[in-house]
This record gives structure tokens, sequence and C-alpha cells, in this order.
């Protein structure tokens, strides 16, 4: 994720990095001190892989994300109001 603003990745490539924030969910979750910090910090990992997605692979990182935090049943309280914002930015 050490690409900057604007550069667009492909599938593969988008894959890997959901990959390596599927992986650290666990442990993350283990070790977090107050489950409100993990929201903000999600946000801001997952929507560094969606802004690096082109326009036709958005839907898939959004549905990998969404699956991600589902096989998580420790946040799944807060998915009905996360599901839609799922790694992009509130307004």
């Amino acid at each position: 994720m050490a690409q900057g603003p604007g550069v667009t990745r492909d599938r593969a490539a988008l894959d890997r990095e959901l990959d390596r924030l599927s992986a650290m969910l666990s442990p993350w979750l283990a070790h977090l001190r107050h489950p409100a910090q993990f929201w903000p910090q999600f946000d801001a990992l997952a929507g560094r892989i969606r802004g690096q997605a082109r326009a036709e692979d958005r839907g898939h990182v959004d549905a990998r994300l969404l699956r991600m935090l589902a096989g998580h049943p420790e946040l799944r309280r807060g998915l009905p109001t996360r599901r839609a914002s799922a790694g992009r930015r509130r307004p």
C-alpha cells in the first residue's frame, strides 16, 4: 500500500492488499484497546485500497471488505450501520 493517491492497481494487486488486511484482522482485534478505535483505523486502511481500485474493480473490493468483516462475529454488531460505507469516507 505504499503507492500514492491517483495510482490504480490491477485486481491481483488489490487482492493481495485485501488478503494482507484480512490476515491482520484477528490479531488486530485481539489487541485492540477499545472497540471504537477499530472503525477509523479500518476505514483508513480499506479506503487506501479502495482508492487504488479502478472503477470497475470497486464493487469487487467492497464485496471483499464486507465478507472480511462478516467473518468476525465480534464486529457483526457494527455491520448493519457500516455496511454501506465499508472502506469509504463519510461526507
